[in-house]
């Protein structure tokens, strides 16, 4: 399977990031909290201009810096969705600390 594409998913711990990821890859959700510990990779594939193109989806543990990822990861990766809790003010307010790391 080749992977044309990375996305990752990045913010403070209990933000949703991984459920984010689980409702677009299964299509599933859950109240159910579990701390992801390290990265967790999903692949979803998608039709893009009429062909099947595979997505990796990185979610990487919250207390994990952008800057903490291997530069191979890092070079590979074609965008970064940056995640907070609606009902956490300083998830909200961590989003500029994320940003920044971001090069």
């Amino acid at each position: 399977m080749m992977i044309t594409g990375s996305i990752l998913f990045v913010g403070d711990n209990k933000t949703g990031k991984s459920t984010l990821v689980e409702k677009y890859v299964r299509d599933k959700y859950s109240e159910k909290y579990e701390e992801t510990q390290g990265v967790v990779t999903d692949v979803k594939t998608v039709s893009l201009w009429g062909r099947d193109t595979n997505i990796q989806l990185l979610d990487p543990n919250g207390r994990l810096g952008y800057r903490e990822f291997d530069l191979r990861v890092k070079e590979h990766i074609n965008a970064v969705v940056l995640v907070f809790d609606i009902t956490n003010y300083s998830s909200y307010c961590n989003v500029t600390n994320w940003y920044l790391t971001i090069p």
